[in-house]
């Protein structure tokens, strides 16, 4: 049945003063191979910004829908849940950031893996990412995941960049479900948040290796690439000054109110996991930490995270 169903895309791209390096964006997403029905823009900025409206006005982006709305300016990810508790109804979402360019295959790609997964079950692609200087140079290529990703992964990190991220409706239900709740205030990821809630269903996933995004470093990006020695270090500096431990408190906060979107499996990873981060006996720390399953992709990282949790860091 769910083959009959037109296989329509909606874009959700953040905005926020990014007029300097959206046309790039939009003009990549005019390029695409497979076609995108309706772009939905949520506008961050301050007082609403005028240069969206001249860039906008300046590319053809017929025959997609475009629709602005203003966003509740409480960053990112707030937006990013903004949009998708207004999304329109179709078949595929995609997240995007506003300084990315696209490869022109990238919804093809993906829509290809999608359709092979009934509609009913949700489902989540993700990919890997070059990464690129503001003028456009090549600096590399995100980090390989060489596990398959999965709940026990999802507790600890997020399996692909969320500009990368294209999933069905079935999975966009699960995030606004969340996008309703108390958790949409608090500091948790979208991205990452998703992958939690796919994996921890028993929904389908599929990270592929060959990169679809070209993510543009520059001074105002949220967060830079992952696979430098100097962004290795504040990764694992961060497990230690409290910046991932807020991070992932409040991922667990909403992972919790949610758990009744959980499988049973899932429910058991995720207690343990919370006893692993609360229990004041670090060997106790540990134990529920083995149990619960939870890890990370990289060895080095486990090890840090792992010495992280036993001297009370998580």
């Amino acid at each position: 049945m769910d083959k009959l169903i037109p296989p329509t895309v909606c874009v959700l791209l953040t905005y926020h003063h990014g007029a300097a390096h959206l046309a790039q964006q939009l003009q990549s997403l005019k390029a695409q191979t497979f076609p995108i029905d309706t772009l939905l823009i949520g506008d961050d900025s301050s007082l609403g910004d005028l240069s969206l409206t001249a860039v906008l006005a300046d590319i053809n982006l017929a025959p997609m829908t475009v629709q602005v709305l203003s966003a509740p300016r409480l960053g990112a990810t707030a937006n990013f849940m903004f949009l998708a508790a207004h999304a329109p109804a179709a078949r595929y979402y995609a997240f995007c950031d506003q300084d990315d360019i696209w490869l022109p295959e990238k919804l093809a790609r993906a829509v290809s893996w999608l359709g092979t997964i009934s509609a009913d079950r949700p489902a989540l692609y993700g990919s890997a990412t070059r990464y690129i200087t503001e003028g456009g140079a090549f600096l590399g290529v995100s980090a390989p995941m060489p596990r398959a990703p999965e709940f026990a992964n999802a507790l600890v990190q997020c399996m692909a960049g969320g500009n990368t991220m294209v999933f069905n409706a079935a999975a966009l239900a699960l995030l606004k479900r969340i996008s309703a709740t108390p958790a949409q205030t608090a500091q948790v990821s979208h991205d990452w948040l998703l992958y939690a809630l796919v994996s921890g269903c028993g929904g389908a996933l599929h990270y592929d290796a060959n990169p679809t995004v070209y993510y543009r470093q520059h001074g105002d990006n949220l967060r830079g690439e992952n696979r430098s020695v100097a962004a290795r270090a504040q990764r694992t500096a961060g497990l230690f000054n409290g910046v991932f431990r807020a991070r992932l408190r409040a991922q667990v906060a909403a992972l919790q109110w949610a758990a009744d979107l959980l499988s049973p499996e899932s429910q058991i990873q995720l207690s343990l996991f919370v006893q692993a981060l609360n229990n004041p006996s670090p060997w106790r720390r540990l134990h529920a930490l083995r149990a619960s399953g939870a890890r990370r992709q990289s060895a080095m990282e486990l090890v840090a995270l792992t010495l992280a949790l036993l001297i009370g860091r998580l």
